[in-house]
Order: C-alpha cells, then sequence, then structure tokens
C-alpha cells in the first residue's frame, strides 16, 4: 500500500469517527431531556390519584431509568474516543434536537393522558368486581340437608361446600342442627316441619307410586319407595305412606281386598329391605286404628239401639273401616310381618266381648287367615275355636233356642272347614281360599325380595297390650327404641322388691358359670341355658324363651342345649320332655330340628356315656309316643352292624314304647311308620332288631312288666310283618305309576 491510499483511508477514518461522536452526542443530549422531563412530569391535585398513579407506573420507570443509565453508560463509553464535530453538523444537530424534544413532549403528554384513562378504567373495574363479590354473598342461600348439616347453595342452585361462613353464621347453623337433632330424638318429624314445597313435591311421590300399584309391577314400586326412603327422612315417609294407603283402603262403605292385599305386600317387601322399624310403624298405627274404629263402632250401634231404629237401616249404618283394617293387619301376617301372637290376641279380645262387630272381624280372621293360624300354632287354635263355639251356645240359650245370625253361622262353616285336613291341604298356607284374597303370587314375590335384600327380616313377635301401651312401656321391636317394662311405679315393698332382684342376679351369675363348664361357648346358648335351668317348671321355662326373641337360626340352639342339659342329669327328668313337647306344638320348625339332633347323637353314641345315651332314649320315647316325632327318625341307622352302645340306645327306646298302657297306642306308634317315603327299610330293620335283641328282658326286676314285654314283643313282630307286606305293596305301585 503506498502513501496516498493510506492517506485516504485514514480520512474515511477521521471522518468515520466524526460522524459517530456526532451521533453519540446527540443521543445523551435526548438522554439528559428525557431525564429531565420524568423529573419534570405534571401531577394532580388529588392525592390518591396521584399516588395510585406513582403506584402504577413504579414497575416501568424503574425499568426505563435503568434502561436509560444503561444507554447513557454506553454512550459515554463510545464518546470518550471520539473527536470533537465540526460546528454546521452541531447547528444541524442542534435543530434536530430541539424537534425531537418537541416530539418527544408530545409523546409523554398521550402517554399521560392514555395512563389517567387506563387508571380509570382499572378503578372501576375493581368496583365492578367488589360489588359483584358482595352480590354473590348477599345471593348465597344456607341450607341443610336431611341429616340437620349445613349446606351452601348459590341462587343458580350449585352447592359451594367450602364457601367461607362468619363465625356468628357458623355458630348460629351449629344451634339451629343440635335443636333439629333435639326435637328427631324426642319426637317424630311432622309434615308440618318441612318446607311446604319439599313437602307436596314428596307426597306428589308417593301419590304417583300409590295410584299405579298392582301385583304386576310391585317391583319397579317397591324399588321406587326404597329410594324415596333413602331421600328422605323414614319417619315423615312412614307418616305420609300410612295416610295415603288409609285413604286408599280403608273405606267407610267398602271392603277394598284387593287394595288392601298389594298395599300389604308393599309394607312387607319395604319391612325387609328398608328396615323392621317401618313393619313396627305400620303393624303398631293399624292395630291402634282397628281398637279404636271398634270401640267407635260399638258406641254408634249402640246409640242406635237406643233410638230403635231398624235393622235394615242399621245395615246401612255400619262401617267398613275396621273390616278393611282388620283385612290389612291379616295380610300383614300373611305376608310374615308380624307373628300369630297379635292375631289370637286380637282374636281372644273380640272373642270376649262377641258383640255384632267383633263377630265380622272374627270371620274376617278366619276367612283370612285361618289355614295359616292352623299351620302356626293349632293348639292356640283349637282353644279359640272351642271358645267361640261356647260364646255361640250361651248365645242360644240366652235367645230361647233360636238360631244365631247368618254371621255366627257362617263362622261355624269356617270352624267346620278348618277342622277339615281337605281343606286345609287345599288352602295349603296361605290363609284364603282364592280369588281377591289369593296372595300366592305376592308371596312368591316377596320371597324375590328376601333373595335380593339378603337378609329378611323374621316376623315381630309383639303383642296387643304392647301396642296399645306403647307410649308408657316403650317400643322395643324398634331399632334404637327404649322398653320400660310394666314397672313404671315403685311399691311400697321397694326393698324387697331389690332383694329380689340381686337374688335373680346372683342366680343368674351361678347359672352363667355353670354354662361356661358345660362347654356352652357362644352368647345365644348361655342364654337359653339360663332360662332352661332358671325356671320353676316348663311353662316358666317356656315363656323366658320367648322373652329372648331369638330369631330362627337361634331358635335351633334351643334344642340343642335341651337335649345336652337332659343327657347331663342322673335320672332322666320329664321337665325336658314336657318342655320339648310344648316346642313342637308351637312351631312345626322344631320337630325337623329334634331330628336333625338326634341324628347327630346317632352318629357319635359309641363315644357318649350310657347314662347320657339312657337319658336320650327315653327323650326319644316320649317324642314319638306324643306323636312330635316318628320311628322313621332311625332310617339313618344301620339295623346289622349295631355296636354295643346303639344296641343300648335301641333297647332302651323300643322298652319305654313296648310299656305304654295301650296297646293301641303301641300299635299307632309303629303304623305311622306307613305315612313316611322310604318306610320298607325302617320296617324291615325294625323286624330285624327285634328277632335278635329284644329276646329277654332279664335287666326287668318285675315278673309281670317282663311278662307284658314279651307278649308286647310277639305282637309287634307280627305288627311288623304285616307293615312290611304293605309298604312293599305300595312302592310297587308308586313305581309302577
Amino acid at each position: 500500500m503506498d502513501a496516498s491510499e493510506a492517506g485516504s483511508d485514514f480520512g474515511d477514518d477521521m471522518e468515520m469517527d466524526e460522524e459517530t461522536r456526532r451521533e453519540m452526542e446527540l443521543l445523551q443530549a435526548e438522554d439528559a431531556e428525557f431525564l429531565k422531563g420524568m423529573d419534570e412530569l405534571p401531577t394532580d391535585e388529588s392525592e390518591s390519584e396521584s399516588e395510585d398513579l406513582a403506584q402504577f407506573y413504579s414497575d416501568e420507570e424503574e425499568s426505563e431509568d435503568d434502561e436509560a443509565q444503561a444507554n447513557a453508560m454506553r454512550n459515554q463509553q463510545l464518546a470518550a474516543g471520539a473527536e470533537e464535530a465540526s460546528d454546521e453538523s452541531e447547528g444541524e444537530e442542534e435543530q434536530e434536537q430541539a424537534e425531537a424534544e418537541s416530539d418527544e413532549d408530545d409523546k409523554l403528554d398521550e402517554e399521560e393522558e392514555s395512563d389517567n384513562a387506563d387508571t380509570e378504567e382499572s378503578d372501576k373495574d375493581d368496583d365492578e368486581e367488589e360489588q359483584e363479590k358482595e352480590e354473590k354473598e348477599e345471593n348465597v342461600v344456607v341450607e341443610e340437608d336431611i341429616y340437620g348439616r349445613p349446606v351452601i347453595k348459590s341462587n343458580d342452585g350449585t352447592k359451594k361446600p367450602s364457601a367461607y361462613l362468619p363465625p356468628h353464621l357458623r355458630r348460629k347453623i351449629q344451634a339451629e342442627a343440635e335443636a333439629a337433632a333435639a326435637a328427631a330424638a324426642t319426637d317424630k318429624v311432622k309434615p308440618s316441619q318441612m318446607d311446604e314445597q319439599a313437602m307436596r313435591e314428596l307426597t306428589r311421590r308417593i301419590n304417583g307410586q300409590l295410584n299405579r300399584i298392582s301385583e304386576s309391577n310391585m317391583e319397579s314400586i317397591a324399588l321406587e319407595m326404597e329410594k324415596i326412603y333413602r331421600g328422605n327422612g323414614r319417619s315423615l315417609v312412614n307418616e305420609i305412606l300410612l295416610e295415603k294407603l288409609l285413604q286408599t283402603t280403608c273405606h267407610p262403605r267398602q271392603v277394598m281386598a284387593p287394595l288392601i292385599k298389594v298395599g300389604g305386600a308393599l309394607v312387607a317387601a319395604l319391612y325387609h329391605s328398608v328396615g323392621s322399624e317401618v313393619g313396627g310403624f305400620f303393624v303398631e298405627k293399624l292395630v291402634r286404628k282397628l281398637m279404636d274404629s271398634v270401640e267407635e263402632e260399638k258406641k254408634q250401634l249402640s246409640e242406635s239401639a237406643d233410638t230403635h231404629l231398624d235393622d235394615d237401616d242399621d245395615a246401612g249404618r255400619t262401617s267398613k273401616v275396621p273390616v278393611n283394617l282388620m283385612l290389612f293387619v291379616m295380610m300383614l301376617y300373611n305376608f310374615g310381618v308380624v307373628h300369630c301372637t297379635l292375631v289370637y290376641d286380637l282374636f281372644r279380645s273380640f272373642v270376649d266381648s262377641f258383640s255384632s262387630t267383633d263377630i265380622e272381624l272374627i270371620h274376617q280372621l278366619l276367612k283370612v287367615g285361618g289355614a295359616q293360624l292352623r299351620s302356626d300354632d293349632a293348639d292356640a287354635l283349637r282353644q279359640m275355636v272351642a271358645a267361640v263355639q261356647q260364646k255361640v251356645g250361651e248365645a242360644q240359650q240366652s235367645n230361647g233356642g233360636k238360631q244365631p245370625e247368618e254371621r255366627v253361622r257362617f263362622i261355624l262353616d269356617l270352624i267346620y272347614d278348618l277342622k277339615k285336613s281337605s281343606k286345609h291341604s287345599k288352602g295349603g298356607k296361605n290363609g284364603v281360599g282364592g280369588g281377591a284374597l289369593d296372595v300366592s303370587s305376592l308371596k312368591k314375590w316377596l320371597g324375590r325380595v328376601k333373595t335380593r335384600c339378603g337378609n329378611a327380616n323374621n316376623p315381630l313377635r309383639v303383642s296387643l297390650h304392647e301396642l296399645l301401651n306403647a307410649d308408657e312401656d316403650g317400643r322395643w321391636w324398634i331399632v334404637g327404641g327404649t322398653w320400660v317394662g310394666y314397672q313404671q311405679q315403685k311399691s311400697s315393698d321397694d326393698a324387697a322388691n331389690d332383694d329380689a332382684a340381686n337374688e335373680t342376679a346372683r342366680e343368674n351369675d351361678r347359672l352363667l358359670k355353670l354354662a361356661e363348664k358345660q362347654h356352652m361357648n357362644t352368647d345365644v346358648r348361655k342364654k337359653i341355658f339360663v332360662a332352661l335351668m332358671g325356671a320353676t317348671d316348663c311353662f316358666d321355662a317356656y315363656e323366658r324363651l320367648l322373652q329372648l326373641h331369638l330369631k330362627e337360626k337361634q331358635e335351633r340352639e334351643i334344642v340343642r342345649v335341651l337335649l345336652h342339659c337332659c343327657g347331663q342329669e342322673n335320672k332322666f327328668n320329664k321337665y325336658y320332655l314336657v318342655l320339648a313337647e310344648k316346642l313342637c306344638e308351637m312351631d312345626q320348625r322344631y320337630k325337623f330340628t329334634f331330628q336333625l339332633a338326634f341324628w347327630d347323637i346317632f352318629k357319635q353314641m359309641e363315644s357318649l356315656k350310657p347314662r347320657r345315651l339312657y337319658n336320650q332314649a327315653q327323650m326319644l320315647a316320649g317324642l314319638v309316643l306324643s306323636s312330635s316325632l316318628s320311628l322313621s327318625c332311625l332310617k339313618v341307622l344301620d339295623f346289622t352292624q349295631l355296636e354295643e352302645k346303639s344296641i343300648l340306645f335301641l333297647r332302651v327306646l323300643m322298652e319305654e314304647i313296648l310299656k305304654v298302657e295301650s296297646e293301641l297306642e303301641m300299635a299307632q306308634v309303629f303304623q305311622r311308620l306307613l305315612q313316611t317315603k322310604k318306610a320298607q327299610l325302617t320296617i324291615d330293620g325294625l323286624a330285624v332288631f327285634f328277632h335278635q335283641h329284644l329276646t329277654s328282658f332279664r335287666g326287668e326286676p318285675d315278673p309281670k312288666t317282663r311278662s307284658l314285654l314279651k307278649k308286647r314283643v310277639k305282637s309287634v313282630k307280627s305288627l311288623l310283618d304285616q307293615l312290611a307286606k304293605s309298604a312293599a305293596s305300595a312302592e310297587k305301585e308308586t313305581s309302577f305309576m
């Protein structure tokens, strides 16, 4: 490179540096003017608005100051090595700077106006948000669910469970919830305590289900009623459902049998699916209304008799409300809601007064539930039938031997039909003969409901006295209910009663310890043991067992404990036999339970002590002679391979049967074998046993008894041969058919 070229390049560099210097000075001047303008920004007279504006721009000013300082430092560094610019360029620069300053001022004014507008808009938005928040707080509605717990909702119905509640509002809600809980614990929820709109809606739903009730759609109605029970208070739904059912079924001039039938089936289904308190509520209310209506009807009839009305007018004035209520109670009995104890109590109450109204109710009772009553407790039904016949005889004597009225003749016809076994077998266990009162299909449906629920309730063993005095004595049949009993007022001999109670408690403690020694390993068995061993006689023991209120499966333990106690006695005690016969008369299921218990004894006979075998053989003989059991229970034994203790058991059993006073009664014991299926094997086995093991009676000390036994053995052998032929011919006929 030569000197001229180097000089030209150096001149260009010097010229570029001069331009750079002028630009840097211009930028520096702009920055200085900008900072000066920021310091001299106009302020508003309102101090609050200036503070808001300063707060609003604080962040932007800090960022702009930082940026300006950074630019100034950078410009100073660039201008440090630059040379001075020419005067002409300085003039042009000053003119440009003046124009830039004017533009900057205009720009600042526009920014200030826009910032003020933004500030006003932000303030306005804040005010609107606060106003909306206050309106939402005012729109918050505090409601309670069905359990009294607060639920926060807005006007649009959306729940706000997490909304803030002030302390005073929380205390108020808590106090109201506690008051509602206390009222619910002491009294039932009345319809007046519920919101009118919700009350109308609930009543409308229940009415809608009852209006479409029939046998064909019972399942859907029951499911819908279960939903209603789950979504509302049970006591309130019970009250409304009872009111609507009574309005539908208790017509004063017509017997509403079809509606009563489906209504009773619905209550029975809810008794199993919702809870036992539903059945207890309906039984109590219906029985009370029944007794009140009977008293009112008797009062009206007595007033009509005083005014000398004709029979036609009297018949027209007779109300059908008691009949409808009686049908409802009997339907609940047929559907398994209530036990036969209550029905027999009503039966006795009607028989005692035996007015025209009572006669009509007895007729309905026997018509609807006669066969079921005979199946449940035949002995009690015989007693009540005898009482009715006695009342009819007394009425005929008082009327000078005239024929009884038509209603009484109907009752006598029903009694005659109940005595005939053919009528009982045709009617079955439904307690009705057919037609409008046929409940066979509804019973099948209730069986499916029990299967669906999985935990079916047993019939309520409640008496008429307990229902009529429930307000004073309490309601033990309702879960969570109280029971006061019959000792509400203490007598003058409180000290003696306390001593007796203490003595009873000590005796029960002693029996409980004895029960543990006898390997009673469950609470149910211990209670049964105390009831059996602490009773004064068999009737007292029977009452104690009933007061335990055992369920169906728990009642089976009574038979096990009774046979165990009988086997542990040093001598056979007929107390156990009489009690066992009473249990078999009360319920047919005990017969089958005794048979199963004896089969268990047969399996372990070789491991039992001789004394226990002797006592239990005596027990079986007594049950066979009383027709509670049959000799067909011996069909599980193999008579060709009997061991020593099995032979001992059967010898004691047969000797007790052979010692019976009447030979005809002894023959009937063996003849009943023909009534059982596959009787041929049992008859042949007994014949083998008589030929092999009942040939001599050396253990009998009385000569007359020995001769009687030998004579009876011969007659039984010939009888067994005849029975074997009859059984063989019967089996052949069955096989041909």
